[in-house]
């Protein structure tokens, strides 16, 4: 930018120049005012060369700074968002495992529903056959206690018509012979 100083003051100076000379209604051309023209091109450079020196490296700066934050947030932006395509894809395979694990756990759940209704079937199969062996026992049983009460009855029965046929028909030397015989017996 120096380099290109003194080419923008002779610039500056000939288009000066040219503006007074063409400013002057009168038409009194007194010359060119070299004082005035020098002294404004000298304080027209002093205040490139400040700008330059001054305002330039602050302007560079803000702008290498500005940069420098651009960069830094488009580089967090692309971790950032590698962070969220990486959590998005493994929330994605924790998605794909969970679906995979409940489909165990209802396989599993259903084996095991299988399993306890075989072992309930089974119990109650046991506990009806136990049930059934039982009524078995229990009607034979009956059935056994019946026919020795009906013998009893029908004992009693003929020993009553027994006896009534005996009272009938046994004479009082049968009595006596019926002693004398179970005497006897009961002797030897």
């Amino acid at each position: 930018m120096i380099r290109r100083l003194p080419l923008v003051t002779l610039a500056l100076l000939a288009q000066s120049a040219t503006a007074w000379s063409a400013s002057d209604p009168h038409g009194d051309h007194h010359g060119i005012p070299w004082s005035t023209l020098f002294f404004s091109a000298v304080n027209f450079s002093l205040f490139l060369l400040l700008l330059y020196r001054a305002a330039l490296p602050a302007v560079r700066n803000w702008a290498i700074a500005r940069r420098d934050r651009i960069v830094d947030e488009l580089e967090q932006a692309a971790r950032a968002r590698a962070d969220a395509e990486a959590l998005k894809a493994e929330w994605e395979r924790r998605m794909e495992r969970m679906e995979h694990e409940l489909a165990e756990i209802r396989d599993q759940a259903l084996a095991d529903a299988q399993r306890e209704r075989e072992r309930i079937l089974q119990a109650a199969q046991a506990t009806a056959a136990a049930i059934a062996a039982d009524a078995e026992r229990a009607a034979a049983q009956e059935l056994r206690k019946a026919i020795a009460d009906l013998r009893a009855q029908v004992a009693r029965e003929a020993v009553a018509t027994a006896g009534e046929v005996l009272r009938d028909r046994l004479t009082e030397a049968d009595q006596n012979r019926f002693v004398e015989d179970f005497l006897r017996q009961v002797r030897v």
